[in-house]
């Protein structure tokens, strides 16, 4: 598992098993989850068609995170993820329609825990998500990420400060209140009412059993970015 140390919390990355509570890698510990109200957040909005889940193997544990959908051509799409999905062996990319993508390449990004994939592109519908400008405090945001095995479910959140005791946060980052965000929400995207990208899910921060805050990385990639990944 990833993490970051902090004085009197731990951050732990939010990739995660799909059928148990704890993995060899990317998870939390159980002592450490939140309880999710899965009732509750059945209904709400529909997720953005930029939106894929990604699943995977963690050893012998099937695993989940999630993606958003940054730029295409003719034949491919470009996802934005956290990086550390990438530790999922065999990983498989489906869109909100339910349609299961090859993946053709993986690149880590320097300096963050985010990477771009590059699978084909959908037959079916789907959207390249648009940036957002930079968020505010107090800012309402939303979040889509599974639940049990409900892949795009809709979580509410708030921009908060980055706590002051976290060390080692990206260029950019910025924290949510997320109190249902949990495992399998790594890489999935912060979105604004208009639906815009405002940044990627990597890492939940936890003191005892109570989520502190979620960080999200504000890294989004440019247009000459973007036309480098797709390029053959």
């Amino acid at each position: 598992m990833k993490r970051w140390v902090i004085t009197g919390m731990v951050a732990a990355a939010l990739a995660v098993p799909a059928v148990a509570p704890c993995a060899e890698q990317n998870a939390m510990p159980p002592q450490m989850a939140v309880p999710i109200g899965i009732a509750r957040h059945r209904t709400g909005p529909p997720p953005p068609a930029s939106l894929v889940s990604l699943r995977g193997w963690l050893g012998s544990r099937a695993a989940a995170g999630c993606g958003v959908i940054v730029a295409a051509n003719d034949g491919t799409i470009v996802i934005l993820t956290a990086a550390h999905d990438l530790t999922m062996r065999r990983l498989s990319v489906t869109t909100v329609d339910g349609e299961r993508l090859r993946v053709e390449r993986t690149e880590p990004i320097a300096g963050h825990d985010l990477a771009l994939v590059t699978a084909t592109r959908p037959r079916l519908h789907f959207e390249v998500a648009r940036i957002a400008a930079d968020p505010e405090n107090g800012a309402q945001l939303s979040v889509w990420g599974p639940i049990e095995d409900e892949p795009f479910t809709y979580h509410q959140a708030v921009v908060r400060p980055v706590d002051a005791r976290a060390s080692a946060v990206p260029p950019g980052a910025f924290a949510v209140d997320c109190p249902d965000c949990d495992h399998g929400d790594s890489g999935t995207g912060v979105f604004n009412a208009r639906e815009e990208l405002v940044g990627i899910v990597v890492a939940g921060y936890n003191a005892g059993r109570r989520r502190v805050f979620v960080l999200a990385e504000r890294w989004l990639p440019d247009a000459t970015l973007a036309t480098t990944a797709l390029a053959p």
